[in-house]
């Protein structure tokens, strides 16, 4: 009878410990599934946001005219130049934003003249 006891207790218990071993893998799955659902999302959040940003982007750059982007030019020019570097490489669309802004202001100064 005693025997008998034992080894239900040893069935039961065995039982037991394969419930929790089962609950803990279908716990640690939800979990992982959950984990990804939330990275996709905020992958997603991060997408729109960069889209929204390179909209509004896009809005404010089709404003722009050749002086205000001389300006830009100009100050990223200046916060270069404050840098330790020995070499200063000029695109050139500013070479020739520049030239076309000398050229207009010496007509200016030929007109006032």
């Amino acid at each position: 009878m005693s025997a008998e006891r034992t080894r239900r207790a040893m069935v039961t218990e065995a039982e037991g410990k394969k419930e929790a071993a089962i609950k803990v893998a279908e716990g640690e799955k939800e979990a992982a599934i959950l984990r990804a659902e939330g990275e996709k999302r905020a992958a997603i959040l991060r997408a729109e946001g960069v889209a929204t940003a390179l909209d509004l982007i896009n809005k404010a750059a089709q404003r722009l005219d050749e002086r205000t982007l001389l300006l830009q030019y100009l100050e990223a020019l200046k916060d270069i130049a404050g840098a330790p570097s020995t070499k200063i490489v000029l695109p050139m669309e500013l070479v020739s934003m520049m030239a076309r802004l000398a050229r207009r202001f010496a007509g200016s100064q030929s007109e006032s003249a």
